[in-house]
This record gives structure tokens, C-alpha cells and sequence, in this order.
């Protein structure tokens, strides 16, 4: 929430099975185009610190630990090669303006 301060907590409120779903979601819109790369890395932070605290608060089992891994590692994926087509993007745009500029290229 906006302009909320972050409390320290020693309980996880999240379940390993809804920070699967979660990553998930944000997997499946990201990959589609939906959301920002930035924001999902930046939620990817905040998930990434509940795991942690839910891994040493409540010790998961080790299946729920095997799918909160897979989970996370497909969300690294995704995020990446998101935040990598945003840089090549933007590198192309600096090498070919348009039809109007002048382009950058090498010969």
C-alpha cells in the first residue's frame, strides 16, 4: 500500500501454494506482454522475501519447496528475457530512428 511503512514480521502470511500461484500469474502476464518488466522484477523482490521468511518460519515440505523453486527459477526466466527485449528495443531505436532520422548504423 502506498505510503505504508514495511513492518519487520517473524510469521509468513503467504502459503507456499499461493506464492506458486503468484509467480505464476505474474509469469504467464508478463510473458504476454501485460505488465511492466520493471514492476514484476520489483514484485519479484517483495515475493522473493516472503519465500524466504516462510522457508525459515515454517519450514514448507519438500514438495512445496521443489515447486516454489521451479516457480521462481520460470520467473526469472520470463522476467529476464523481458528486461532483455526492453534493452534491445530501445537499442535498435537508437540505431534506426525511422523513416525520418538518420541512422546510426556502422559500415
Amino acid at each position: 500500500m502506498h505510503g505504508t511503512k514495511k513492518t519487520l514480521r517473524s510469521k509468513p502470511v503467504s502459503t507456499a501454494s499461493g506464492l506458486v500461484s503468484l509467480l505464476y500469474h505474474l509469469v504467464h502476464a508478463t510473458s504476454q506482454g501485460q505488465l511492466d518488466p520493471e514492476l514484476v522484477r520489483d514484485v519479484g523482490r517483495i515475493i522473493y522475501s516472503e519465500m524466504e521468511l516462510l522457508q525459515s518460519a515454517s519450514k514448507p515440505s519438500q514438495v512445496d519447496m521443489d515447486l516454489l523453486r521451479e516457480a521462481a527459477s520460470r520467473f526469472d526466466e520470463v522476467v529476464l528475457r523481458a528486461r532483455s527485449s526492453l534493452l534491445i528495443d530501445a537499442r535498435n531505436q537508437i540505431l534506426d530512428p525511422g523513416p525520418s532520422g538518420g541512422r546510426l548504423a556502422s559500415h
